[in-house]
């Protein structure tokens, strides 16, 4: 990271972590999933075991994401691969809990923080409420349909569809808020 951010210069860094959730998700089925009905039948099978394994995603999650703060990245940002299998319920009462943990090892140091999903739509107002300075938004919704949800309280980052980016070799020309 320091040598990254030493060769970017002027240049802000974003430094992430998987988010609690996601890196439950894997630890509790051992490869990708589609519907996540491991993690998501412990939530409601053995809550006090999700709840620990969770908690220590968090604390792996959180200290990471720290590691990249204090070694010069701009801003941090949990990006949660999987929450998007979730219902809104089951994220407040099992996960968010989580990303706020891993969230507190870092506000400290005051960087910009992130909470990004895929397929998390639906999730939007509750991941910006784990407390969060911006949230990330997928391809899949409008981001004037994601300010609406989100009633203006917070700037969004991403919505770009990854068929688009740029090929190899090639690079964007940065764009000014708007």
């Amino acid at each position: 990271m320091r040598l990254t951010v030493a060769e970017l210069g002027t240049t802000p860094l974003i430094g992430f972590a998987g988010a609690p959730f996601t890196l439950a998700a894997y630890m509790v089925e051992g490869k990708p999933s589609r519907d996540h009905l491991g993690p998501r039948t412990m939530m409601h099978a053995d809550p006090e075991t999700w709840t620990a394994l969770a908690n220590w995603a968090a604390d792996a999650s959180g200290m990471f994401l720290r590691a990249q703060l204090e070694a010069g990245a701009s801003a941090g940002q949990l990006f949660d691969s999987w929450a998007g299998s979730l219902g809104l319920a089951d994220y407040a009462k099992y996960v968010a809990p989580a990303s706020t943990r891993a969230l507190d090892h870092v506000r400290h140091l005051g960087a910009p923080l992130v909470h990004f999903g895929t397929g998390t739509s639906e999730l939007l107002v509750a991941m910006r409420d784990v407390g969060v300075d911006v949230v990330g938004v997928d391809y899949r919704l409008p981001l004037d349909e994601a300010n609406r949800r989100l009633g203006g309280t917070v700037p969004l980052q991403g919505n770009i569809d990854p068929r688009c980016s740029p090929r190899r070799g090639r690079s964007w020309k940065p764009m000014s808020a708007r």
